[in-house]
């Protein structure tokens, strides 16, 4: 009971922060609102995809090798990330002291994996739900954790501006 209720505030939140951040557009003619920039097919939908997936390589690279100031070139300075059972972390400076923390838990030679599952949303904002998958050095999972972002467009670059995070169950 306790997960459906949480899974729909998270479904409700991001539901209105999607959206209350996209860009809008007035009908002169009957003054209704619409998002604009929305991607028309399934095709942009795709190359948007793409796009995430390339960012969250060159993070799961920089994360395997505790290169943390590439993994923060893709957060926004105001980031917020939400975590289950742990303090919301609110701009860079918080990352920046919990990844020295999770640094320590996951060495150098750990490899990290990120699945991109879906996105949605337009060229200028995405949501995407994927999961990490951490493995020691034999190439066993030893975590995994769920997460759902929202990526903004600025100034030609995808950054990262909310992040929500459960961790899967334990498998070690």
């Amino acid at each position: 009971m306790k997960k459906v209720t949480l899974l729909s505030v998270f479904i409700y939140f991001f539901s209105i922060l999607n959206l209350g951040c996209g860009s809008a557009a007035t009908n002169s003619q009957n003054g209704v609102q619409s998002v604009a920039n929305l991607p028309t097919d399934q095709n942009e939908l795709d190359e948007l995809k793409s796009e995430i997936k390339a960012i969250n390589t060159i993070r799961a690279v920089a994360a395997s090798s505790n290169d943390l100031l590439t993994i923060l070139d893709y957060y926004a300075d105001d980031i917020v990330c939400i975590r289950e059972k742990k303090q919301t972390l609110i701009g860079k400076d918080e990352v920046i002291n919990d990844s020295e923390t999770w640094f320590e838990k996951y060495q150098e030679g750990y490899g990290v994996i990120f699945e991109t599952a879906e996105v949605f949303g337009s060229n200028q904002l995405l949501t995407e739900i994927g999961k990490m998958i951490i493995k020691d050095k034999r190439g066993i999972i030893i975590d995994t954790i769920n997460y759902m972002a929202i990526w903004k467009k600025t100034e030609g670059k995808w950054l990262c501006i909310r992040e929500i995070k459960n961790f899967g169950p334990d498998v070690t």
